[in-house]
Formats: structure tokens, C-alpha cells, sequence
């Protein structure tokens, strides 16, 4: 069992979800216009896509400007700390990252791509990279060690006082 669609319940986990956090100074209406955002080379194309409205509208821009030098090599890490970011500010939709469990995470998706996500070719055969899937997978460990270590940190200071 995992999650394929990130769409009713699990629509938060989704890129396009609308909630805003803050990248760094910037504010981002959701994890795609953060993400596209940090392709752009120029200010003004950054500006323009923070700007929009829509996921759907900055995704059109970003794959049309001109993008930085390095960004095939730092595509990866880049999304890893707008999702990151993004969930670190909004304990609703990282509370349900957490319920998933140990359950796989599968961008999966009818528009081909391949790279973030991953299309279905079969009964239960995906196909892709699922690099989103696999950021969230990573931050939800990453989550929940963090939650363990909070709790032994609060312990040991009520001990404390009480000493």
C-alpha cells in the first residue's frame, strides 16, 4: 500500500497546495512558485514568478526563462529545501506527511513526468525517478527524528528542573 495521487487528504503534500511560507526572505504562494523561482537567473524573471497567481501559471514561466548555469546540478537540492521549508512552517501538513507512515510517496501523474514524479505503465508499475516522492519520504524521517530528539531534549530539561 502507499500513495499515488496527491490529491484529497493527501493533497498537501502536492507542490501545487496553496500555503504560504517563507524561502529564505522570499514568500512563496506554494512549493512550485519557490521551486521555480530558483531556476530563474534574472531578478525580474524571479519577481515574475513569485508574482503570479497560480502554481500552474509559474510552472508555465519558469520553463520559459532563462534559468541558472548550474541548475541541472542543483535541481535536486533545491527542491529538497523548498519542500523542506515548506513543511517546517506549516505543522498541519507535516502532521499528515507523518501519517503516512512507512508508506511509499508517488508523485504520481498523467502528464509524463518522469523525473519528479512517476507515470503508471501497469497494474502497480510505475515508472520515474519520483524525486519529489522520494524528498518527502526523506523529510518525513527526517521529521520524525526530529520529533524523537525534541521529546528526549524536553525530558532531560524537566529533569533538570526538577533537580
Amino acid at each position: 500500500m502507499g500513495i499515488y495521487s496527491f490529491s484529497g487528504k493527501y493533497k498537501c503534500l502536492s507542490n501545487f497546495y496553496y500555503r504560504e511560507f517563507m524561502l529564505d526572505v522570499v514568500k512563496c504562494k506554494t512549493a512550485e512558485h519557490g521551486f521555480q523561482a530558483m531556476k530563474a537567473h534574472h531578478p525580474e524573471d524571479i519577481n515574475r514568478i513569485l508574482n503570479t497567481s497560480t502554481p500552474g501559471e509559474a510552472k508555465r514561466i519558469g520553463r520559459s526563462i532563462c534559468m541558472r548555469d548550474d541548475w541541472e546540478n542543483i535541481k535536486v537540492d533545491a527542491m529538497y529545501r523548498v519542500v523542506k521549508s515548506k513543511f517546517e512552517q506549516d505543522p498541519t501538513s507535516r502532521a499528515i506527511l507523518l501519517s503516512t507512515d512507512n508508506m511509499p510517496l508517488v508523485e504520481g501523474n498523467t502528464w509524463g513526468d518522469k523525473t519528479w514524479g512517476a507515470v503508471q505503465i501497469g497494474e502497480g508499475v510505475w515508472q520515474g525517478k519520483n524525486y519529489l516522492g522520494k524528498i518527502l519520504m526523506i523529510l518525513r524521517r527526517y521529521f520524525l527524528e526530529l520529533d524523537k530528539l525534541n521529546a528526549r531534549v524536553d525530558s532531560a530539561l524537566d529533569t533538570l528542573k526538577r533537580s
